[in-house]
């Protein structure tokens, strides 16, 4: 009776209940990855490249951070909410949706333009907006519960997401062996979720869409879009930073082997699915922390959650490692010139996961900051790389591009980290000590 009279508590129950977090949205990340490998058994070699460059022009809209309006929403979001500030909530959420499909159009019009000078399909391209505006307003609306700090919610829409992705693309996969229809059924399964998951919210704040989306309208005008910008440029930079030896790939490779490193490249699939894992959590508490108790404390957490994941994640690649030789040659034989790039996209996989000096970086209000790192670090591996491997864009060559801009990334963003924070705290050590002095010499005057 004691022990039952516990688990009644309501503060326990929900205990309990968060503990479902990390399983549901790690399964639900696993079902994404799985998704791929069952793309690549199912697909020929070039249907497989072709799924990777719609992914990629998929990545392009993501990029665009519903310019700039998606970091603003996820820095803003979770201090509105924790004030019970619900119609600015619900406005936030409404024009960052309105700033995805935006930034969509623009993306279309630009590659649309591109695609006269590089041979690129427009089916393709309209394939990959499509699947990029879908799943970054699912993005969008997933936010608000992150934000609430209902990570359980988060990791059960996430979950649902990618069951429905594989109940109806695998189908279409076996049936059609297209990429593109199999994109667009995601994209499809993502546009459906993200109108339920907003009417839910909605109607649980007791709101209409058609206000919510007014207000969002007319808050527009009143975007600081300066601000924005940098934002966009911040994320841009950073996209591009981490995708720059695949677009690289996609120009230079053969068919096949691009499709063979797009295989290899599904270790940083992985990462990314790892740290959103991690940042559907850590990116809300930097929020919170360096709103309620100032950047200093939210510099600790991405220092503690930066080392814990680098090292763990080197110690688990080792033995994926050994296991993936044997598991390519038995299933994915297609796929077998993969092999050797797999210990360098390891790499680069580990400090791409465990990068949240970015993350500290955007809630402290330092876009340009971002950019600044990002752009010398990327610079930097790129000559390097030019040296040691004389610009050859070989698939390998191209890996070890990818490692050393991952590297350059992690610990220049770490030492930025590092001197803002020490600056921050000399000036105000520096500030208080002239305050004693000015109190110390009124004293004395008096």
């Amino acid at each position: 009776m004691i022990a039952m009279g516990r688990f009644s508590d309501p503060g326990i129950r929900r205990r309990l209940w968060s503990l479902l977090y990390a399983p549901v949205l790690a399964t639900g990340m696993a079902l994404m990855f799985g998704r791929v490998l069952i793309m690549a058994r199912l697909l020929s070699v070039e249907e497989f490249a072709v799924l990777n460059t719609v992914l990629l022009i998929s990545v392009v809209v993501g990029m665009m951070a519903a310019l700039g309006l998606l970091v603003e929403l996820q820095r803003k979001l979770p201090v509105q909410l924790e004030r019970r500030q619900i119609d600015a909530a619900l406005s936030q959420i409404a024009v960052t949706v309105l700033g995805s499909v935006a930034a969509s159009v623009l993306v279309l019009l630009i590659l649309f333009g591109v695609s006269m000078i590089w041979e690129l399909s427009r089916s393709v391209i309209l394939a990959g907006v499509v699947h990029g505006v879908t799943q970054q307003v699912f993005i969008v609306v997933a936010t608000e519960s992150r934000s609430n700090g209902d990570t359980v919610r988060y990791s059960i829409q996430t979950l649902a997401r990618a069951t429905l992705i594989l109940v109806f693309a695998v189908p279409i996969a076996i049936l059609t062996r297209s990429a593109i229809a199999v994109l667009l059924m995601e994209a499809l399964v993502a546009a459906v979720l993200s109108v339920l998951m907003l009417r839910s919210v909605l109607v649980n704040a007791n709101q209409r869409a058609r206000d919510a989306f007014g207000r969002g309208m007319s808050q527009v005008r009143q975007v600081n879009w300066a601000s924005m910008a940098a934002l966009v440029a911040a994320t841009v930079v950073v996209t591009m930073a981490g995708y720059v030896d695949r677009w690289l790939a996609v120009w230079v490779l053969s068919v096949p082997n691009f499709a063979e490193y797009s295989f290899a490249s599904i270790a940083l699939v992985i990462a990314q699915s790892l740290q959103i894992l991690v940042n559907a959590s850590v990116f809300p508490a930097l929020a919170r922390r360096r709103a309620l108790r100032g950047p200093r404390s939210a510099f600790r957490l991405a220092a503690v959650t930066a080392g814990a994941t680098l090292a763990g994640c080197g110690l688990v690649a080792v033995p994926c490692l050994v296991i993936a030789a044997p598991v390519i040659d038995r299933y994915f034989p297609g796929y077998g010139g993969a092999l050797p790039l797999l210990p360098v996209v390891a790499v680069t996989a580990c400090f791409r996961i465990s990068d949240f000096w970015t993350g500290f970086l955007l809630v402290d209000g330092r876009e340009r900051g971002v950019v600044l790192i990002n752009i010398p670090a990327v610079a930097a591996a790129i000559l390097v790389w030019y040296g040691f491997c004389h610009g050859v864009p070989t698939a390998l060559n191209l890996a070890y591009l990818a490692a050393g801009v991952a590297a350059a990334r992690y610990c220049l963003s770490f030492v930025f980290c590092v001197v803002v924070t020490m600056s921050r705290r000399m000036a105000l050590a520096g500030s208080e000590g002239e305050r004693d002095f000015t109190a110390l010499s009124a004293g004395d005057d008096r």
